[in-house]
């Protein structure tokens, strides 16, 4: 691959970093949302579906996000090799806190879910 090549696989990727951390975001919302309106008739087998399908996709989506991360690193370290500058990523601290933020995120997500669970139990 040309420099040129190697930059527009770099920007697609960063463009793939973007969607997926969306696609995230309004799978917690959705979940939240769903949690909130739909607490008083959830039942222990329903809570735990629910709860078991949002952790594998948050886990798929983070796996996504780490995966792709890497593969920034990987073309940045081809362009280096090949005399190129490399290209403009996020800082490490702002990739290390989105992956905090899919964690802290997903934990309270599941939290809330069962918060809502007993407190919809309760009335």
């Amino acid at each position: 691959m040309n420099p040129e090549e190697l930059y527009q696989v770099q920007v697609a990727l960063i463009a793939n970093i973007e969607g997926i951390f969306q696609t995230w975001i309004g799978f917690t919302f959705a979940a939240i949302v769903a949690f909130h309106f739909a607490s008083e008739k959830l039942n222990a087998f329903l809570l735990s579906l629910i709860i078991t399908i949002y952790l594998l996709a948050s886990f798929v989506f983070a796996s996504r996000y780490v995966h792709v991360g890497v593969s920034i690193m990987h073309y940045n370290e081809m362009l280096i090799a090949g005399g190129h500058a490399p290209h403009p990523v996020l800082p490490p601290e702002i990739s290390f806190a989105m992956l905090v933020l899919f964690i802290v995120g997903t934990l309270g997500t599941v939290g809330y879910g069962i918060y809502a669970y007993r407190k919809g139990g309760l009335s």
